[in-house]
C-alpha cells in the first residue's frame, strides 16, 4: 500500500509539475484516463511494459519511478543489482495485485453465479408444484459448497487447511438444515453426524500427517489407503445398527481386502523404486571413480 502510494504521489508531483492535465498525459502515454487517476491516487499501479513510457515521458529513471521519489545530487547512482532488484521487487507487487484483483472477480462470479442458481431452482419449484421440494436440497447444498470453496479466495497461502476449516465447521448444520428440509425424521442425521466425524478425523489426520511427515507421495497414498480400513469399518458398522444390516456382509470385507491390497501394492512399488535409485546411484559413483 505505501508503495503504491509513493508512487502515486511522484506521478501527480509530475505531472503537476509539467502543468498538464490528467487527460494530455492519458494521450501522450497511450493509457486511459480512468488508469491514470488509479496510479496517482494509489490505487493501482502501472503495468510492467508502461513503467518505461511513463519513466521516459517525465523525464526519470525507472528506478526513481519505482521508489517514488528521485534521487539527490549528493546521492550516489544506484548499482545495476539495485536496480534489478527494485524492479524485480515492483513486478512482484504488480502481479499480487493483479491476482488479488482477479481473485475478487472471481469471488463476486461465482457468487453471482450461485446466488442466480439458487433463485432459479426455487423459481422453478415453486411454479411446477406451487411448494418448494427438491429446490430447498440444492439451496442449502449450494450454501454449503459455497462456504468450503470460500476461504480459498482469502487464504491461499493454506488452501487446504481452509477449506478443511471450513467444511468441519459447516458440515454438521448442513446435514441438520438438509434433515429438516427433506424431513427424514433425523435418520439422515443419526447416521450422517456419527460418519461425518470419524471422516472429519481421517481428513484431519491425514492432513497433518502430509504437514509434518513429509512422506514420498507412494508412501502417503499407502497410509491414507490403510487409514481408510478402520474408517471404513466404522462406516458399515454405523449403517448395520442403524438399519440392522449384517456388518461383515461378502462386499465390506472385499472393500477392506481391496484397501489393504492397494496399500500394500503401494508399499512395495515405493520399496522398489528406492531400489532402482540405489543402484542407479551406486553404478554412477563406480563409473565416476573409473
Amino acid at each position: 500500500m505505501l508503495e503504491r502510494e509513493r508512487m502515486g504521489n511522484f506521478l501527480l508531483e509530475l505531472r503537476r509539475d509539467k502543468g498538464l492535465s490528467t487527460t494530455e498525459v492519458a494521450e501522450a502515454i497511450n493509457v486511459s484516463e480512468e488508469d491514470l487517476v488509479k496510479w496517482e491516487d494509489g490505487s493501482k499501479l502501472p503495468e510492467m511494459d508502461q513503467v518505461q513510457p511513463v519513466a521516459d515521458f517525465y523525464g526519470v529513471t525507472v528506478n526513481e519511478l519505482l521508489r517514488g521519489e528521485r534521487y539527490s545530487l549528493d546521492e550516489s547512482a544506484p548499482s545495476e543489482h539495485d536496480v534489478t532488484q527494485n524492479v524485480l521487487e515492483y513486478a512482484n507487487n504488480n502481479m499480487s495485485e493483479q491476482f488479488k484483483h482477479t481473485r475478487r472477480e472471481w469471488l463476486i462470479a461465482i457468487t453471482g453465479v450461485l446466488a442466480f442458481v439458487i433463485v432459479a431452482c426455487l423459481i422453478i419449484d415453486f411454479l411446477s408444484v406451487n411448494t418448494i421440494t427438491w429446490s430447498g436440497i440444492a439451496s442449502v447444498s449450494i450454501v454449503f459448497a459455497w462456504g468450503i470453496i470460500l476461504p480459498l479466495f482469502f487464504r491461499l497461502t493454506t488452501p487446504i487447511m481452509s477449506s478443511l476449516i471450513a467444511f468441519s465447521v459447516l458440515i454438521i448444520p448442513y446435514l441438520f438444515l438438509l434433515n429438516l428440509v427433506i424431513s427424514a425424521n433425523n435418520i439422515l442425521v443419526n447416521v450422517a453426524i456419527p460418519i461425518t466425524l470419524v471422516s472429519l478425523i481421517y481428513l484431519w489426520a491425514l492432513y497433518f500427517i502430509y504437514k509434518r511427515m513429509h512422506l514420498s507421495s507412494w508412501r502417503f497414498l499407502a497410509v491414507a489407503a490403510f487409514g481408510l480400513v478402520p474408517v471404513v469399518i466404522i462406516i458399515n458398522l454405523v449403517i448395520s445398527m442403524q438399519f440392522n444390516i449384517p456388518l461383515f456382509t461378502v462386499w465390506n470385507v472385499l472393500g477392506v481386502l481391496i484397501l489393504i491390497g492397494i496399500g500394500v501394492g503401494l508399499v512395495y512399488f515405493e520399496r522398489e523404486k528406492l531400489k532402482k535409485e540405489s543402484g542407479e546411484s551406486i553404478e554412477d559413483s563406480i563409473s565416476e571413480s573409473k
